[in-house]
């Protein structure tokens, strides 16, 4: 085989052409795109005469010189392979068993069934052209040709005449049915009766409307009993063949159709009947109906997306892609059929498209020089809104919908409306500030407009003609707004360059929504989908999809076309679009897999800043520097066809090898190249390939763009490659393709040398065996010795180990029991309150955490809550320090408040610690909230040393922060220690929480974070309605489930009296 093209960039070589086409769902004309695969320089031969394709997927096509072959990226000429032919290929056909079968213009017949070509020698010496090739119902191949007659083939390669009959008549087309052979001739139409493989030319039907009318082709429709047959100049007529007559009517009569000569004919699945024709290019009928009639006829010919008019051959792919063939053009193809290109060269300024609205019935562009309106229902019926004259002499920059108004907005002179009936537009508004005459987005919602401008967000009020002005003086955090969305829960959230998405609220507060940190990104669409998710697109750093606990980024590294993002739009259900230069991503909003569409798919111009609109079918419309885009997800397919996986070479040791049966090699090391390729011509380039080697790979590998492996070195052993493609939406052939290879073992692997091995080596061991049996038994009996002498010692240090394990575990335990006898008894606190608790779960025995309260007068009742530096045996000391000293501080009335009980207890602790000797200086202190509450008034006067506390007044959350200093820590007279009192009047069941650092610093949870204050806020919350037995038992199970299997990480203590 003679590789054309040495490279896959040699194929994207390729012209993209604007096409009109009529489309029947919304009746308006749009823009499809072929890609033509440009012949080059001996690429393959432009003169395409029949396209097909075999059952390994490979597209063939027989061009004036020869067979070629197509796999999505190369081209492969099979002219000089074995022998073929390089004359014209005039014919193809794919019989019931999938093999192909080729005629040629000088009589060669070849078939290939996938593997090998086989080459048939009709009886005589017949040189003249096949001109047709089909399968007889009882299953032999028919072939005819032009002026010899017409010749059946067996199943077995036997090639008979079929009949005398046929002789004489120039044959252009044949076609079977159950019961008849529609034969197309020079001089018309024939239907044959067939009875018992017998042809009944006697009873043979000619129906007059055809009668001498050269018949060129001759195929199938998809209804029942239809059949199309195209003339050389007659055009093309529907055959209804009936139990006992035949209906013959003319299709697209007084149409361009009427009277061209008709090369081939092809009706998809989506009732289009694509019509080739020598003369008039390539004729499109939309919505064609069993009657005959369509919708809509599209012409496609020389200036009108071709350079020729005559056109060949037409052909429908396993893809449902449709491949066309011309005479001297080449190839071409219609694959991404949902796309579709509007151009308004001659109304809008460069065919640079700045805004798009649609409201279902018509269709806003705004462009540099005015705004063009169109009827989705007649494309034809325009008016267009010239700058200068029905609008200003400005850029259209937005526009947008409401209340059967269009308001647009201008690059530098504000807003302008066009009422309902009105012929042209008129100004609402226009601010004093330039800047907020520069309008980059419209959004309506209700009785609202809002306008995204360089100076902010005016918001206008439309029933009560009022005007509110947000910028950076109202806490904007930027006056260039780049777009304004309304979501699902009415919030109004703005994009522009900051740290994150902010938000007007229902009060007119300008908050944060969501924010990335501390630096700055150019954030400039923002769209919500079904799932209520918001997608947020900036200028350099991709997609923000914001979920509600985290923020997920998608960048060019995940699949996106581009970092540099112009839109973001939702259309359905299922995808988000994204707007980039030269393309568009398509994002899944549940697998988040990523799909790129560029100039591969017919994409030649940039997408504009938020000119992007949606309609109630979710038919999106991009506006671009190229015109308008349209994607409509209905002609989208369906079905997700995966590709199809072929081997194409097997090279070993640099050696090609053929791999349609089993390789067994000798031994040796063996170098393996394997080449092979995924057929999927609506997107080849998105085409990935995972492949094992069982024997050699444990797993599949990991999803690569190379078409090929590589292994440098296999050894003895049986092998079996497996390789598998997957499209760009994940799908795949669930029956991967491959072939098995074997390499015989060397001979010291062989059964008769390891036999031999095997005897010599017992012997050997034998008598191994007897000499080390007899050196064991004396290691052994020295080996026993000394074990029991080391087992002895072992057994005397470990249970010296335990009593000392026990020892400092006894003392531990007894210092809880002093330490625990030290804290006030709870029952005191619970007496001086309507309600309380205390959960106390130090992190080892004894604990650094401490508590203190006592009633120091008839009114007044001292509560502490402290946190030493430390836990275990270290805190224990802090805690029992700080218990005795606070005790002796409120008792002996040293301090009139809590402020001077913390100063008193900081002084103390330092001289206990003698922390103000700078030779035995230390660090260690404690943090605490020290409370004073009057009984009767409950009035609750405090002081902190770092330590904060929840309080709850008439229901409400109030959250009191530490202060800065600490008790105790290294002693150093530059830093002032300030500890002052406050205090806030509290009512009759009120509540306050006091709690040290090691409940909300505690890690856990599903993702193993800590606890933190927003979850012990939202947990307090929660419970504090509950009674007090209630709520130690939320606190305590809250703290248990949260820390699971996580270790404790500090003391814990938490405290909640009820007033």
């Amino acid at each position: 085989m003679v590789q054309s093209a040495a490279s896959f960039s040699a194929i994207k070589r390729f012209f993209v052409f604007f096409l009109t086409l009529l489309i029947s769902t919304a009746g308006f004309a749009q823009l499809e795109r072929f890609k033509s695969f440009d012949p080059g320089e001996g690429e393959y031969h432009p003169f395409v005469y029949t396209i097909n394709q075999d059952k390994n997927g490979f597209i063939w096509f027989g061009t004036g010189e020869g067979l070629y072959r197509f796999d999505g990226s190369f081209f492969e000429s099979f002219a000089t392979i074995d022998s073929l032919s390089n004359d014209v290929v005039s014919v193809s056909y794919k019989d019931s068993f999938g093999d192909l079968w080729f005629g040629f213009s000088n009589g060669l017949l070849l078939s290939w069934d996938g593997v090998d070509f086989k080459k048939y020698v009709l009886p005589g010496e017949n040189t003249t052209g096949i001109t047709s090739i089909t399968q007889s119902p009882w299953g032999e191949i028919f072939v005819s040709t032009l002026n010899k007659g017409c010749y059946l083939i067996s199943s077995e390669g036997n090639v008979r005449l079929a009949d005398e009959g046929f002789q004489g008549r120039l044959i252009y087309a044949a076609h079977f049915t159950d019961s008849t052979l529609m034969l197309g001739t020079s001089d018309g139409l024939e239907i044959i009766p067939l009875s018992d493989q017998n042809f009944l030319f006697k009873q043979a039907l000619i129906p007059e409307q055809l009668a001498y009318l050269g018949i060129q082709v001759i195929k199938k429709s998809g209804f029942e009993n239809i059949y199309f047959a195209g003339t050389e100049d007659a055009g093309l007529f529907k055959i209804k063949i009936l139990s006992n007559s035949v209906e013959i009517s003319k299709i697209g009569a007084s149409s361009i159709l009427d009277y061209q000569n008709v090369q081939d004919v092809l009706h998809t699945s989506n009732n289009n009947l694509w019509v080739c024709t020598y003369y008039a290019g390539l004729i499109k009928l939309t919505g064609f109906n069993s009657d005959g009639t369509f919708e809509h006829l599209t012409n496609y010919k020389k200036g009108k997306g071709f350079n020729t008019n005559y056109f060949k051959s037409l052909f429908f792919d396993r893809e449902e892609n449709i491949w066309v063939g011309t005479y001297g053009d080449g190839l071409a193809l219609l694959a991404e059929q949902s796309f579709a290109f509007l151009n308004f060269e001659q109304k809008l300024s460069d065919d640079n498209i700045l805004a798009v609205e649609s409201n279902d019935s018509l269709l806003w562009l705004g462009a540099e020089n005015g705004l063009l309106e169109l009827s989705l229902r007649d494309i034809e019926n325009q008016k267009f809104y010239r700058s200068g004259t029905e609008l200003p002499d400005d850029k259209i920059t937005t526009i947008c919908y409401l209340n059967n108004k269009v308001w647009v907005g201008t690059e530098s002179n504000g807003v302008f409306v066009l009422e309902d009936g009105a012929n042209r537009f008129t100004p609402f508004f226009r601010s004093n500030n330039s800047l907020g005459n520069s309008i980059n987005y419209l959004q309506a919602d209700g009785n609202f407009l809002y306008a995204a401008t360089k100076d902010g967000i005016y918001i206008f009020d439309l029933e009560t003609d009022e005007t509110y002005h947000y910028n950076t003086e109202a806490g904007l955090p930027h006056n260039d707004i780049e777009h304004i969305l309304v979501d699902a829960e009415n919030r109004l959230l703005f994009a522009t360059r900051s740290n994150g998405i902010f938000e007007i609220d229902e009060r007119g507060d300008v908050v944060e929504y969501f924010t990335v940190g501390n630096y700055e990104l150019a954030f400039n669409s923002i769209a919500q989908d079904i799932h209520g998710q918001t997608w947020v697109s900036t200028f350099g750093q991709g997609i923000f999809l914001l979920l509600p606990d985290t923020v997920i980024n998608f960048t060019f590294r995940e699949g996106l076309k581009s970092n540099y993002c112009y839109s973001v739009a939702t259309a359905d259900s299922q995808y988000v679009w994204v707007g980039h230069r030269l393309g568009l991503s398509r994002i899944h909003i549940d697998d988040f897999s990523i799909k790129t569409f560029d100039i591969n798919f017919g994409i030649t111009g940039d997408a504009n800043q938020n000119a992007v609109a949606v309609d109630s079918r979710g038919k999106l419309f991009f506006g671009t520097t190229d015109g308008l885009i349209i994607y409509d997800g209905e002609k989208a397919k369906a079905k997700s066809v995966p590709p199809k996986t072929n081997l194409v070479n097997l090279f070993i040791n640099d050696n090609k090898v053929s791999f349609t049966e089993p390789i067994v090699l000798p031994y040796a090391p063996y170098k393996l190249r394997i080449e092979y390729v995924g057929l999927n011509y609506n997107d080849p380039e998105a085409v990935l390939y995972q492949y094992k080697l069982q024997g050699y790979d444990l797993d599949w590998s990991e999803l690569t763009e190379l078409n090929y492996t590589i292994y440098s070195r296999i050894e003895d052993g049986d092998y079996t490659f497996q390789i598998r493609s997957f499209g760009h939406d994940g799908s795949y052939d669930t029956s991967p393709v491959g072939f098995s290879l074997k390499v015989k073992p060397p001979f010291w692997k062989t059964w008769w040398f390891i036999s031999l091995a095997i005897i010599i080596g017992l012997l050997v061991i034998v008598f191994i065996v007897k000499y080390r049996e007899k050196r064991q038994k004396e290691i052994q009996e020295y080996l026993e010795k000394r074990l029991d002498e080391r087992t002895r010692e072992v057994v005397e240090q470990k249970e010296e180990i335990e009593i000392k394990n026990r020892d400092i575990t006894d003392s531990i335990n007894y210092a809880q029991r002093i330490q625990t006898s030290i804290l006030p008894p709870i029952k005191k606190l619970q007496q001086s309150f309507s309600g309380s608790f205390i959960f106390y779960q130090p992190r080892d025995i004894v604990s650094g955490d401490f508590y203190w309260f006592d009633k120091i007068t008839d009114d007044k009742f001292i509560i502490v809550c402290a946190d030493s530096t430390g836990h275990g045996v270290p805190g224990a000391f802090m805690s029992m320090i700080g218990t005795t000293l606070i005790k002796d501080i409120c008792i002996s009335q040293k301090a009139s408040s809590p402020s001077k009980i913390l100063q008193e207890l900081d002084a103390q602790l330092s001289n206990t610690l003698n922390q103000n000797v700078d030779a035995a200086q230390s660090n260690d202190g404690m943090d605490a909230m020290v409370c004073e509450l009057d009984v009767n008034t409950y009035e609750l006067r405090y002081a902190s040393a770092m330590r904060p506390m929840i309080i709850y007044k008439n229901g409400e959350q109030m959250y009191v922060k530490g202060s800065r200093s600490s008790i105790g820590g290294q002693y150093d007279t530059k830093d002032e220690k300030d500890f002052y009192d406050e205090v806030i009047q509290l009512n009759k069941g009120d509540l306050v929480y006091l709690f040290s650092d090691g409940y909300p610093d505690q890690f856990g949870g599903p993702l193993g974070k800590k606890f933190k204050m927003v979850r012990l806020k939202n947990l307090l919350k929660d419970i504090q309605k509950k009674p007090m037995e209630e709520q130690y038992e939320y606190v305590k199970s809250t703290f248990n489930l949260w820390k699971e299997d996580y270790e404790q990480v500090d003391d814990v203590l938490f405290m909640g009296i009820k007033l």
